[in-house]
């Protein structure tokens, strides 16, 4: 059985947390939802947030504000 909505949500913040440094209180619920009921793993809802808002990660601006 799957994790509850409340528990994919928990993992989807953290791995937005981590990466883009932001949460589900920037992106809403809509998409998280979705995935959720489609069973897709956290991972690629991250993805998926990440390509409709175009984020980049942290690393990747940390990365640029090291070697420009």
């Amino acid at each position: 059985m799957g994790k509850s909505f409340k528990e994919y949500l928990n993992v989807v913040d953290d791995l937005l947390k981590t990466v883009y440094g932001i949460t589900s209180d920037d992106t809403g619920m809509t998409l998280i939802t979705v995935c959720h009921k489609a069973g897709e793993s956290p991972e690629e809802c991250v993805q998926q947030i990440a390509d409709k808002y175009e984020l980049e990660s942290i690393g990747h601006y940390l990365e640029h504000l090291l070697y420009a």
